[in-house]
């Protein structure tokens, strides 16, 4: 017996039965319709993640969060900017300040206390004559001139000198032990404008007298001629 194979092919309109071709063009169609959400998606979120599926709200949770996070940031630098501004404005007004001394005669540490805008006592304590004794001089001193103009956005030049006293001990052929005697003081520098430091260059001669076996004069204590860097805290 024989079959009309075009009769008994069954019309997927009329049967309920699986039909392969219209299960793939709907597959093709849902397929289609999800490139276009992702691409969609990445258009108006600008997503940053490179192999990101394509959803909407994941990614724009992930760039809400990310602002987020930016905004945070940004907030930390900006107080930390504030608080820095505060203590440099806080340092400036205070009236101790240490640092470093380097000259002929002595290499030392050094620690101001400024009485005001005029005076200031200036403690040293280190090296004499390179690693041959040591010494430590106190000398009060006086800001003679300012000028705040010269250089209005860099620094503050100044002029000071004073007086004081040292003492210390010397280990050398030509003279040994104790010694103390007068000290000046003369120096030009400048004061930042932004930070509280101070660069200067300095005369400081002692008048060392030897209190060892001869009683003599240190010529090595007129030869301080030297650098200063000072930072105010």
């Amino acid at each position: 017996m024989l079959y009309n194979t075009s009769e008994s092919r069954i019309s997927p309109s009329k049967s309920g039965f699986f039909d392969e071709n219209s299960a793939f063009r709907k597959r093709k169609s849902t397929f289609f319709t999800f490139i276009h959400e992702v691409k969609t998606a990445k258009s108006l979120y600008f997503c940053p993640i490179a192999d990101c599926a394509g959803c909407g709200s994941r990614c724009s949770d992930f760039l809400q969060l990310n602002l987020q996070t930016n905004t945070y940031m940004r907030k930390i630098l900006f107080t930390l900017i504030a608080c820095l501004a505060s203590l440099t404005a806080q340092a400036q007004s205070t009236p101790h300040a240490i640092g470093i001394h380097f000259g002929g005669s002595t290499s030392d540490l050094e620690y101001q206390y400024h009485f005001n805008k005029k005076n200031f006592f200036d403690l040293t304590a280190g090296l004499f004559n390179l690693d041959e004794g040591f010494a430590f001089q106190g000398v009060y001193n006086w800001n003679i001139r300012q000028w705040p103009d010269w250089t209005p956005d860099f620094a503050t030049w100044k002029f000071w000198g004073g007086f004081g006293a040292g003492i210390g001990y010397y280990d050398h052929q030509e003279h040994d032990g104790l010694f103390l005697g007068p000290v000046g003081t003369l120096g030009f520098g400048f004061t930042l404008k932004d930070i509280p430091l101070t660069f200067g260059v300095d005369y400081r001669p002692m008048v060392a007298f030897n209190l060892g076996d001869d009683l003599d004069i240190i010529d090595r204590g007129f030869r301080n001629i030297g650098v200063t860097l000072t930072y105010r805290f």
